[in-house]
C-alpha cells in the first residue's frame, strides 16, 4: 500500500523500443510518369521512416508537468498495468513493455528523489512483484534538477520470473515522476540501456503556470478551451488556434479565393478528375522535419480512418476515389492516393467536382507530424506546420504561440500570439488590457469612438455566411406529410420574425443561400408568408382531423429554463393564429438538445443554423439536403432532389451549377425539410487601435499572422 500523503495518478506511459522489423519507405521515389501502387494503410501508418532519428520529439506528461526527448524509432503503446491507464513504450510492433513512465503524489515537505524511491517500490505497482536493488546513486538530468537510479531484479511473488530492471526517478515539489525500464525484454540489450538512460536524463520538469512574456509585440485573444487540437477532429474555425499551428496543401486568402500553401503548384487532368499537387520544398514541420508527400498521405488516412471516425474528413476528403471504402472498412487503402515522388502526391476523384480545391481548407485535410500524433497528450505540444509554434499550453488556463521559424511563408510579425482562457467578462478583460478583440452581440455603443474611454477601439463590420431555421423531421408523423410542412412554412412572416428575434442585424430568409454566398440570388424570392394558402393546404393532410393535427407537433428547444423567449413565442403564436393548431415546446439541456438532434429521438421541430464550411452552394445544399449526408437532420429523402444535387457537385460550368441549385429551391419550397427563417447579421469585433492588418471576411480564415501591433 502506498504510504499516507502519496497518491498514484491513474496514468503512465510505457514505449516500444524498435526492433529490426523492416520499415516501409513513406515517399518512394518514382519517376512522375509511373503508376504508384497503392501501400496498404495499415502497414504505411506504422512503418517508421527513416528520417526519423533526425528529428527527435518530446512527450509531454497530462497537464504537462514534464517532458522528456523519444530516442529514435521507439513508439508508445497505451495499455493497463495494474488496473491504471498506462502510456507504454515497448518492442516495435509487439505488445510487450520494456520501459514505462508513472507519477505519484509526494507531500511536497518531503523533497527527496532518494526517498521516492523507496516509497515508489512499496507501492500498488508491486502487488505481485518485488525489487531485489543491486545498485543504486544519485542520478543527474540534463536540466539539472536531481534524480535516482536504482538498479536491480523484478521477482514475481508466484516465483515464475526473474528480469533485471531500471528504475529512475525525479522530484519537483509534491510530484514525482518514475521511469521504469526492462532491459532483458529488449532486441539488443546494451543500445537499449544507452539509449533509455539517454532519454531519462532528458526528463524536463515543465513550468505548468502560465509563462511570462512581453506584452509589447504580443497579440491576446480570448477563447475558450479547446474541445481538441487535432485538425482530423475539429470543428472550430480555421481563424483560431487551429489555423494557426497546421496548414493544408491549398487555402483561402481573406477574399476567400484559393492559394497555394504546402502545395506550391497543381495540375488538373482535362476531366477534371484527377489532381496532382506539387509540395513546397522549403516547408517544414516546426522541428525542421521537411513535409513531404508521405506526411500528406499519412495524414489523409489516418483522418479519414475508421478508428478516427472523423465526420469533417468525410467532408473534406469524401471525392477522393476510394477513401469512403476505406473509412468504412472495406478497403485496406485509398485507391485514390498515390505518391509519385517524395514531393509529388497524385489524387483521384470518382468524379470532377469543382469545389475539391475548397474542400481542402477545411482542417480534416490538413498535415500532422506522423511520429508527433503517435505520442499521448501530443496535443500538449503539436508538431505542425502553420505560421505559429506551441511554447505553452496550460489547459483552462493559457495558450501561449511564438512565430513558427520553419513556415514557408512570411513569418508572423508579433512576437507572441496568446489565448487566454478565462470566465471573466470579455468587456473587463478588453477594458484592462488583458485581451486585443472583443466580439459584440449587437451594434457596438458609442464609447468605442471615445479615445479616452477604455473601451475605445477600431470596430469591424463581418458579415457571416450563416441560414437560420426550422428543421422540420420529416420521418415522423405528422412531419412526414410535405403538406403539413409547407403549411407551417407559409405561416411565418418572416419580416416580423426578424424583428421579434434577439438577433440584431438578421435579415428575413427565403432561400438556403445566404447573401455574400456565390450563388445566392435576391431575384428568386418566392413568397413564403401566405397563411390563407397554409390554411388549405393544412387541410388537404391526412393528420387533420378538423380542429388540430394528430399527432401533434413538439418543438425542441436547447434552454436550461422552463420558460421560452419571444422568438418561440412568435411561431407558436404564428401557428395557432394563421392555422389553428397548438405546438408543444419542450425545454433541454444544451447538451441533451444535441444528443437528441443527433439520435433522431423523436422530435418533430428544431432550431438549427448552418454557416458555411467553404464558399461554395455544396457547402449548404449537399449538407442539409443530401440524403447520404450525417447532417440532413431532418431525416429528409428525395431521389430527385439527391440526382439535382450530385449534377451540380460535379456540373463544371457555372451557370448550369447555379440553375442546378434553382431546381433544388423549388424542391425545398415545395417539400418545406427545414422553414428558413433568417440570415445572420453581421458580427461586430472591435479591436485595440494598437493592432493593424485584420480585415473583415464573409468567412473566418487564418490572418493573425499578417497583424502587427503597434502601439
Amino acid at each position: 500500500m502506498a504510504p499516507a500523503g502519496v497518491a498514484i495518478l491513474l496514468y503512465g506511459c510505457s514505449l516500444i523500443f524498435p526492433s529490426a522489423t523492416p520499415t516501409i519507405p513513406l515517399t518512394p521515389t518514382r519517376s512522375p510518369t509511373a503508376t504508384p501502387t497503392p501501400i496498404p494503410a495499415e502497414a504505411f501508418m506504422q512503418s517508421i521512416g527513416s528520417d526519423a532519428e533526425k528529428y527527435p520529439l518530446r512527450y509531454y506528461s497530462p497537464e504537462g508537468a514534464i517532458s522528456l526527448a523519444i530516442p529514435s524509432g521507439w513508439v508508445f503503446n497505451q495499455k493497463k498495468d495494474s488496473e491504471k491507464e498506462v502510456d507504454s513504450i515497448s518492442e516495435t510492433y509487439q505488445s510487450d513493455v520494456v520501459a514505462a513512465i508513472y507519477s505519484i503524489s509526494w507531500p511536497s515537505e518531503q523533497k527527496n528523489a532518494q526517498k521516492a524511491m523507496e516509497v515508489f517500490l512499496h507501492t500498488t505497482w508491486l502487488t505481485d512483484r518485488h525489487v531485489e536493488i543491486s545498485n543504486q546513486s544519485e542520478f543527474a538530468l540534463d536540466s539539472g534538477f536531481s534524480g535516482w537510479r536504482a538498479d536491480g531484479t523484478l521477482v514475481r511473488v508466484s516465483g515464475n520470473g526473474r528480469e533485471g530492471c531500471i528504475l529512475i526517478a525525479s522530484l519537483n515539489q509534491d510530484l514525482a515522476y518514475y521511469l521504469v525500464a526492462y532491459p532483458d525484454r529488449a532486441v539488443t540489450p546494451d543500445s537499449f540501456r544507452a539509449q533509455f538512460e539517454t532519454m531519462a536524463r532528458s526528463l524536463q520538469w515543465e513550468e505548468t503556470s502560465t509563462l511570462k512574456f512581453d506584452k509589447t509585440n504580443a497579440l491576446q485573444l480570448l477563447n475558450e478551451e479547446p474541445e481538441t487540437l487535432d485538425p482530423a477532429l475539429t470543428h472550430a474555425g480555421t481563424d483560431g488556434v487551429i489555423g494557426d499551428l497546421y496548414s493544408g496543401l491549398v487555402a483561402l486568402d481573406r477574399s476567400l479565393q484559393i492559394q497555394p500553401a504546402l502545395a506550391e503548384r497543381w495540375d488538373v487532368t482535362p476531366d477534371g478528375k484527377t489532381y496532382t499537387f506539387h509540395l513546397r520544398q522549403n516547408a517544414q514541420f516546426q522541428n525542421s522535419r521537411p513535409v513531404e508527400a508521405g506526411d500528406v498521405l499519412f495524414s489523409w488516412l489516418r483522418a479519414s480512418s475508421p478508428e478516427i471516425n472523423s465526420d469533417m474528413a468525410l467532408l473534406s476528403l469524401g471525392d477522393i476515389a476510394g477513401l469512403k471504402e476505406y473509412h468504412d472498412g472495406t478497403s485496406d487503402h485509398i485507391s485514390g492516393i498515390r505518391l509519385v515522388d517524395s514531393y509529388t502526391l497524385q489524387v483521384s476523384l470518382n468524379d470532377p467536382v469543382p469545389s475539391f480545391l475548397e474542400k481542402l481548407t477545411l482542417p480534416a485535410s490538413w498535415i500532422v507530424d506522423r511520429y508527433d500524433v503517435r505520442l499521448p497528450h501530443w496535443e500538449l505540444h503539436p508538431n505542425g506546420t502553420g505560421p505559429f509554434r506551441m511554447v505553452q499550453r496550460v489547459p483552462k488556463r493559457s495558450i501561449i504561440l511564438e512565430p513558427n521559424s520553419q513556415y514557408y511563408d512570411s513569418i508572423p510579425r508579433v512576437q507572441y500570439l496568446t489565448y487566454w482562457i478565462s470566465d471573466s467578462p470579455q468587456e473587463t478583460l478588453y477594458k484592462n488590457d488583458k485581451i486585443d478583440q472583443m466580439h459584440l452581440t449587437g451594434e457596438p455603443p458609442s464609447q468605442v469612438h471615445d479615445p479616452h474611454d477604455p473601451l475605445f477601439g477600431i470596430v469591424v463590420i463581418e458579415q457571416r455566411l450563416c441560414t437560420n431555421f426550422l428543421t422540420l423531421n420529416s420521418s415522423i408523423p405528422p412531419l412526414d406529410d410535405p403538406l403539413v410542412r409547407k403549411a407551417l412554412a407559409l405561416s411565418i412572416d418572416r419580416s416580423i420574425y426578424v424583428e421579434v428575434t434577439a438577433a440584431q442585424g438578421d435579415l428575413p430568409g427565403y432561400g438556403i443561400l445566404p447573401p455574400g454566398m456565390p450563388g445566392y440570388s435576391p431575384d428568386w424570392m418566392p413568397d413564403t408568408f401566405d397563411p390563407t394558402a397554409a390554411k388549405q393546404i393544412l387541410r388537404q393532410s391526412q393528420y387533420f382531423d378538423g380542429s388540430d393535427l394528430s399527432p401533434g407537433i413538439r418543438l425542441w428547444l436547447p434552454t436550461d429554463g422552463l420558460t421560452y423567449d419571444s422568438t418561440m413565442e412568435f411561431l407558436i403564436d404564428s401557428w395557432r393564429k394563421n392555422l389553428g393548431i397548438s405546438v408543444t415546446v419542450e425545454g433541454l439541456s444544451p447538451v441533451e438538445y444535441l444528443d437528441r438532434q443527433q439520435a433522431n429521438a423523436g422530435g418533430s421541430i428544431m432550431m438549427d443554423s448552418r454557416c458555411a464550411d467553404y464558399p461554395d452552394p455544396e457547402s449548404m445544399y449537399d449538407f442539409l439536403f443530401h440524403s447520404g449526408s450525417a447532417r440532413n437532420l431532418s431525416r429528409y429523402r428525395n431521389k430527385k432532389m439527391d440526382t439535382i444535387l450530385e449534377a451540380a457537385k460535379r456540373e463544371p460550368d457555372w451557370n448550369k451549377r447555379i440553375a442546378l441549385y434553382r431546381e433544388a429551391d423549388q424542391i425545398i419550397f415545395d417539400d418545406a425539410p427545414v422553414v428558413i427563417l433568417s440570415y445572420s447579421g453581421p458580427d461586430y469585433v472591435i479591436w485595440k487601435p494598437h493592432v493593424t492588418g485584420y480585415l473583415a471576411t464573409f468567412m473566418g480564415v487564418p490572418q493573425h499572422q499578417l497583424l502587427s501591433i503597434n502601439r
